[in-house]
Order: C-alpha cells, then sequence, then structure tokens
C-alpha cells in the first residue's frame, strides 16, 4: 500500500507539473488535437470528415465525447485518469518482468519523469489514443509472457481501434512464440486470438471516410529519406529517454545479458523506432510504447547496483532535472538554451555516474542485489 501510495502521489505531481497545452492558440489549435475535437463532438457516432491515419483511430476520441461535459475537460480527465493507471500497471509489470519492489517503484518514477514518453501525453491530453497505446501494450506483454491468448486477443481488438502501434505485437509474438519453442502447442491459440483484431483494422479502413491526408505506407514512402538524417536519429536515440539515453550502452553487459533469449523484445523496439518513420511532428513521442523494454533495461542496471544508494540518487535527481522544459510545462524555462543546459546536464551527470559505476564493480553475472 505504501508503494501505492508513493506512486500515486508522484503521477498526480508529475501530472500538475507538466501543465496542459495552449490548444486555442497556433500552432497547436491545428495539431491532431483539432480532428480528436471533432471526433468527441460526432461520438456516439463517427466522424466522417477527418483526415487519416486519425480517422481510424477512434477510441479515445470516442470515450471522450462520451463524457457528459465540455470535451477539453472530457480529454483531460480520461488523459490524467490513465496516466494513474499506467502509473500502476507499470509498477505491476515491472514487478512480473523480475524487478524487485522497490526498484520497481523507481524505474517507474524514472519513467514518470521522462516528458516525452510520459509527459507528452499529459501536457497534450488530448492524445488519449498514445496513452490508451500504451495501456495496451503492456497487457498484450503480460498477456503474452503469461500464455493468455483470451486476454490478448480482447486487448488487441481494442488496439485495433486505437492506433496502429498494437499491430506490431502480431511479429513480436511470433518470434516469442518460435523462442520458446511454443508454435505447435499456443501457435493456434495466438493466431485466434489476432484475427479478429485484424480483421476490426481492415474493416475500419474500409467503412470509414477519410477525405484527406496520406494512407500509412505513403506516409513511409514520403518521409523514409529523413530517418538516418543525424539530427533525427540524435533525437530518436538521444532526446527521446533523457538522461539515461546512454545507461543500456555504458552497462552494455548488463544490456548484452538482459537481450539473450529475448530476441522478441529486440525486435519490438526496433520496429517501434521504424513505425517513427510515419511522425510529422516531435517524433520522440512516437517511441514512448518501447518504455515496456527500455524502462526494464534501466530497472535491471539498478537492481545490479541497488547497494550504491548515491548512484540511485544520481539518477533520481538526473531524471527530475530533466522534466524541465521551456514549453511542455507547467512552469515554462526562460528559454530553449536553458532547456539544453538542464538536459545535457543532467545526461552528463547520469552518464558519468554510470561509468564510475561501471569501473568500479563489475556485476557478477546473472546476478544482482536484491534490495
Amino acid at each position: 500500500m505504501k508503494r501505492t501510495a508513493l506512486l500515486l502521489a508522484v503521477a498526480i505531481i508529475m501530472v500538475i507539473m507538466y501543465g496542459q497545452i495552449e490548444y486555442t492558440i497556433a500552432p497547436y489549435a491545428n495539431w491532431d488535437l483539432a480532428g480528436y475535437r471533432r471526433m468527441a463532438a460526432a461520438s456516439p457516432a463517427i466522424a466522417t470528415d477527418i483526415c487519416q491515419p486519425a480517422a481510424f483511430r477512434v477510441l479515445g476520441p470516442w470515450l471522450a465525447g462520451l463524457l457528459p461535459v465540455p470535451d477539453p475537460v472530457a480529454f483531460y480527465a480520461l488523459s490524467v485518469a490513465l496516466s494513474i493507471v499506467l502509473v500502476l500497471l507499470s509498477y505491476h509489470f515491472f514487478r512480473v518482468i523480475g524487478l524487485a519492489p522497490a526498484v520497481a517503484v523507481i524505474t517507474v518514477i524514472l519513467y514518470t519523469f521522462n516528458r516525452w514518453w510520459f509527459g507528452t501525453t499529459v501536457w497534450d491530453f488530448f492524445q488519449v489514443n498514445d496513452l490508451l497505446s500504451q495501456i495496451w501494450i503492456v497487457l498484450l506483454f503480460l498477456a503474452m509472457l503469461q500464455g493468455r491468448w483470451a486476454v490478448f486477443g480482447l486487448v488487441f481488438f481494442l488496439a485495433a481501434l486505437t492506433r496502429e502501434t498494437g499491430l506490431l505485437m502480431i511479429p513480436v509474438a511470433a518470434v516469442y512464440l518460435w523462442e520458446r519453442k511454443a508454435f505447435r502447442s499456443q501457435g493456434l491459440r495466438a493466431l485466434a486470438a489476432i484475427v479478429p483484431g485484424i480483421a476490426l483494422f481492415i474493416v475500419l479502413r474500409m467503412v470509414i471516410p477519410a477525405p484527406c491526408g496520406k494512407p500509412l505506407f505513403e506516409q513511409l514512402l514520403a518521409h523514409s529519406g529523413s530517418i538516418l538524417s543525424p539530427v533525427k536519429v540524435a533525437r530518436l536515440l538521444i532526446n527521446s529517454y533523457l538522461p539515461f539515453s546512454l545507461v543500456p550502452f555504458v552497462f552494455f553487459e548488463d544490456t548484452i545479458r538482459y537481450f539473450r533469449g529475448k530476441a522478441y523484445e529486440l525486435l519490438f523496439v526496433a520496429l517501434v523506432f521504424l513505425s517513427t518513420l510515419f511522425g510529422l511532428a516531435y517524433d520522440e513521442r512516437l517511441l514512448a510504447p518501447s518504455f515496456v523494454v527500455i524502462y526494464v533495461l534501466i530497472g535491471n542496471v539498478i537492481q545490479a547496483h541497488y547497494k550504491e544508494k548515491w548512484f540511485v540518487a544520481v539518477l533520481v535527481i538526473g531524471g527530475f532535472l530533466s522534466t524541465f522544459h521551456h514549453l511542455r510545462t507547467r512552469f515554462p524555462l526562460p528559454d530553449r538554451d536553458l532547456t539544453l543546459v538542464l538536459s545535457l546536464g543532467a545526461l552528463a551527470l547520469v552518464t558519468a555516474a554510470s561509468i564510475a559505476i561501471r569501473l568500479r564493480q563489475r556485476p557478477a553475472a546473472g546476478g544482482a542485489t536484491q534490495p
């Protein structure tokens, strides 16, 4: 109960700190949120004047439209509630995946400090579908790991109503079963679980008019040329989960050991990265579903070096410093330069501490200090 209360307190504090988007002014008024608001206004019917692919992401705006309050209030209420659900669900997932209770709490707190993967969906609270997608991904991983394919199928069906992200779990589940040599025993059940969701995904695109926008694969062709640009790669691989971006590389032995026998998780991260090709703006947030792997890596590092309390403190302090921003926050910094100073300073602090630990203490192979 104490851990749950702590996580609830941190989640509420961070929700308050991330603030709210000024959705009535440019350029924000012309973002995707404009379409989502029209979709909510049409609920419980389905809007027919929305550009694709947003037109097919019906679940979040539909739920907001059902609430008997103005749509901004509905979206914000859903965003706050779902953010808290995601925090508590993530703690449960990290425990199931093998992190000790105290380490799981710290790892979830560090995740809430991620201004792109957690903070953006609080700040731009109209992105309810992004939050729902992260919840579905956690539930899909849990169902897959526990062999609960009926649950997997139900969540996958909901994911098809939300965003395209859920489709990434099809090859991930296939690789998981292949690694576990479980195709014969579980393959048919897994296939039966995904068929309804795939059918729904196709039907939505057949029956909902989308008078503008490009299909996903046209977007892929249009933007694939920029994916390897140094600036974009740096934003995706470094900026997206500051200040812990280099931790998996500093502790490369822990990272290699973790992925041994988990090619399905490595595949998932790679597929999420490739899916950013479809993005048009602040692509860092599109990597958010990969937190189910990236923050487990960070949690494993904490677990292996938990006795070094100063190191854990540095991670928490560095993570908190990286939350400050000149735009996406309730208490904005004066300018972008100060954001860069704090972000890069936090990255340097965490990386230096990681290198110091790495040089001082080589973790025992396959072992971890249980707090």
